[in-house]
């Protein structure tokens, strides 16, 4: 697969993920709000996530997370987030995720996100792989993004 046709497929993955509202267990990280930019080597960047998802009357996750970044050159970033949240009001959990973030090098506004996370609770323990794509307007004051994500 050359570079050309490589890039439009990566972006178009999470697309084609579908999402079920049964969910057996949920996602060690809730959320990947994160700038798309990625950073330069051996630079260290720390963030605060909020997140809430759910169905109409149905299923509902709320959950916060803390983010460390830190660059690894190349385009390539490692992302530790460790995530707590509640599922229906009623179960708690704790999470754990470890993901690459790769950006693309002819633009900074898109990067992909790849990775696995852990996750405790207290129907058990699981293991959450996750991959998605990163869209947004890099600027001085607010960084609008889109995250497309699948678990």
């Amino acid at each position: 697969m050359t570079k050309k046709t490589f890039l439009p497929a990566l972006f178009a993955l999470p697309f084609f993920a579908a999402c079920s509202f049964n969910m057996a267990t949920p996602p060690a990280r809730t959320a990947f709000f994160g700038s798309p930019r990625v950073l330069p080597a051996r630079e260290s960047a720390v963030t605060a996530e909020g997140t809430s998802a759910g169905e109409l009357f149905g299923p509902s996750l709320a959950g916060g997370s803390l983010t460390y970044e830190r660059g690894l050159g190349n385009q390539r970033e490692i992302v530790v987030t460790p995530t707590a949240g509640v599922i229906q009001n009623e179960s708690d959990y704790l999470g754990i995720s470890l993901d690459i973030k790769q950006g693309v090098p002819e633009t900074r506004n898109v990067a992909f996100t790849y990775g696995t996370g852990y996750l405790w609770n207290e129907n058990g323990q699981a293991v959450s792989a996750e991959a998605g794509t990163l869209l947004g307007f890099e600027n001085r004051f607010f960084v609008p993004t889109l995250s497309l994500m699948f678990f």
